[in-house]
């Protein structure tokens, strides 16, 4: 992939270009000479730079000069003894042994000091009921000690690559993750007040939701250099273009009244007006179950849904910021899910339909369809749709889906006449 990426550097000179002809117009992905039927696959390194190039200010390894980038803070070393006896410090050495902890080197974490309780959960991690009112599930937060143990048991079980099994890699996803939560309290005031990022450690609240390591470790994945691994410039970088993603994608989904309303505000309404058959389907009288699978399909940006180069391909577009996000996804929801129209018949069970959407990436019509096209539907999906162009985006739908089938529109006509005739009758 060395030859693509030095074309990649040598052909898009801003960012602009990038997006515009790179991304959006597809140069990236097909084989040339295939005439944009070949898809291939860009490899970490070629992916590395295009997510540098668009998400990082300077659009490269380095951030500008005066763009300034704190130094990640060190996770603090918390233990069982450290718990037991720290009432009985005095105030002044309390407080000299919180900026201690504040400065202790990430790894001796690991290294046995603070042993790990296991948690035992009563719901899937990415199922939460939502709450009436509340913003954020757990609204109460976590405090340190809880956050890791977490944060540590999540890590423990990604499986998106076996880079995550190395102690290294651990240690690195847990600083990022826990500078994020540092970093980035919730939004509302009342929260904001309690949880001052200058606040002690030690005192805070932690609002740490499960799916946020899984975005983290793709990012992290595609920033990952084979000889010496990720370097703590690297990890600055990394935790900046996760926050440039979370801003959006943590109040958008992640909030259970922001998913519910954004589930009948726009995506309810999209499939309506592309495939009112398809809306039939999915809005009846068991409409909340698709709460289910929608969880899923968001908060991890179709991580566990899509194959991996299709997920690569998504976010690619994603991190153009093109669109608004969660326009963006809900084009793509319908866009994905438009194929199948004869998968799913009106008055199949809920939970054969939760079933079908959490495993619908091993259906064939999804599992090798090109990505870039499914980009692109949904892109030009978002453009009708802001515009409020209803009738264009029906028009569109229609026509991807006769270029799959051409023969569905005759047979629709056909199934008109003859429900008339019978009406007459």
């Amino acid at each position: 992939m060395a030859d693509l990426l030095q074309w990649a550097t040598q052909t898009y000179e801003t960012r602009e270009q990038l997006v515009a002809d790179g991304v959006w117009g597809g140069e990236l992905y097909y084989v040339p000479g295939s005439g944009a039927q070949v898809v291939r696959p860009l490899g970490a390194h070629a992916r590395g730079w295009i997510w540098r190039t668009l998400l990082l200010p300077s659009g490269g390894d380095e951030f500008d000069e005066g763009v300034r980038i704190p130094e990640l803070v060190s996770v603090p070393i918390v233990s069982a003894k450290t718990r037991e006896h720290e009432h009985e410090r005095p105030q002044s050495e309390h407080h000299k042994h919180q900026k201690l902890l504040s400065h202790s080197p990430l790894w001796t974490v690991t290294n046995g000091i603070r042993k790990l309780t296991p948690r035992e959960t009563t719901r899937h991690p990415l199922h939460d009921e939502p709450r009436s009112g509340a913003g954020l599930s757990d609204r109460e937060g976590m405090d340190l000690e809880e956050t890791l143990d977490i944060l540590d048991l999540d890590l423990s079980r990604l499986m998106i690559d076996d880079i995550f099994r190395t102690p290294q890699v651990h240690a690195q996803m847990r600083q990022i993750l826990f500078n994020y939560l540092v970093q980035s309290p919730p939004r509302d005031s009342a929260h904001h007040r309690a949880d001052s990022i200058d606040s002690p450690l030690s005192e805070r609240r932690f609002y740490y939701k499960q799916g946020f390591h899984e975005i983290l470790g793709l990012v992290y994945l595609q920033m990952y250099e084979t000889e010496g691994g990720i370097q703590e410039r690297s990890m600055q970088n990394i935790l900046f273009m996760y926050t440039k993603l979370m801003d959006q994608l943590a109040p958008a989904f992640y909030r259970e009244d922001s998913l519910i309303k954004w589930e009948s505000g726009t995506l309810s309404k999209m499939l309506q007006m592309c495939s009112p058959n398809l809306f039939k389907i999915f809005y009846h009288e068991q409409a909340h179950q698709n709460t289910i699978w929608l969880i899923r399909w968001t908060r991890l940006l179709f991580l566990r849904e899509l194959p991996r180069e299709t997920v690569l391909v998504i976010w690619d577009h994603i991190f153009t910021f093109s669109y608004p996000l969660k326009t963006f996804v809900a084009s793509l929801v319908v866009s994905v899910i438009l194929p199948l129209y004869k998968t799913f018949i009106v008055g199949m069970e809920p939970d054969e339909l939760v079933e079908i959407m959490l495993h619908i990436g091993e259906n064939p019509l999804v599992r090798d369809r090109d990505p870039v096209q499914l980009c692109k539907l949904a892109g030009d999906m978002c453009q009708l749709w802001h515009v409020g162009n209803f009738s264009g985006l029906k028009s569109l739908v229609d026509r991807y889906l006769e270029s799959l089938d051409p023969n569905r529109r005759r047979l629709e006509e056909k199934l008109r006449v003859r429900v008339k005739r019978n009406i007459r009758t």
